[in-house]
């Protein structure tokens, strides 16, 4: 019985395994398309955490997006050994990691001009909704459209953009041009002494 129960256990295990990584394989395979889709190497797809950071670059992001995204998840595995608190934080953390996610596909969704319900898709089924944007000939992806650099937080006017003051520099052409107008005065003097040295000397000779 004991030795059934192991093969059993073995057996589970191995299928769950299977499982896990044909998931892993799909996502990253669809993550792949989209990548491509903004001119970078697809294979990028495969590297986790990597490849969010690849998604938040092409939709545009601050760069402290990925933070929001990745630290949740480890600050909740971390506290999860914890008994009822860390399940409670744990489910927590993961619903910030996919609000930042979400946040993530609102700007990315803009980029390739999708319709509202894709949105929707990836914030439900973000394997789904990858795998739509990556593999359909539909969407194509433009960096020119401007986009806020916090998402929706940024539109919402929760997260304010820094207005950086214009500093005004005076041009070097106007130091140039009081140079070249100081040269050709000093260029001048000289002309209008001879004109008076040569009156001097017609008087002398009378």
């Amino acid at each position: 019985m004991e030795a059934a129960a192991l093969l059993f256990m073995l057996f589970m295990l191995f299928f769950v395994f299977i499982i896990c990584a044909a998931i892993y394989v799909v996502t990253s395979f669809f993550y792949m398309k989209v990548i491509e889709k903004g001119g970078k190497n697809g294979w990028f797809g495969f590297i986790p955490f990597y490849r969010d950071y690849i998604l938040i670059e092409m939709g545009g992001l601050n760069w402290y997006w990925l933070l929001a995204i990745c630290a949740p998840i480890i600050i909740g595995v971390i506290i999860s050994v914890i008994p009822i608190v860390g399940s409670l934080g744990l489910s927590l953390f993961s619903i910030l990691s996919r609000v930042a996610s979400i946040n993530v596909y609102y700007n990315l969704t803009r980029k390739f001009k999708t319709e509202d319900w894709l949105l929707i898709v990836l914030a439900l089924f973000p394997v789904v909704g990858l795998g739509i944007l990556g593999l359909s000939e539909k969407y194509k992806y433009d960096a020119s459209v401007p986009v806020k650099p916090d998402g929706f937080f940024g539109d919402l006017g929760i997260i304010k953009e820094e207005v950086k003051p214009n500093v005004v520099t005076a041009p070097v052409v106007v130091e140039e041009e009081v140079k070249e107008e100081v040269k050709e005065e000093v260029k001048e003097e000289p002309k209008t002494t001879k004109k008076k040295t040569t009156k001097k000397s017609t008087k002398k000779d009378e």
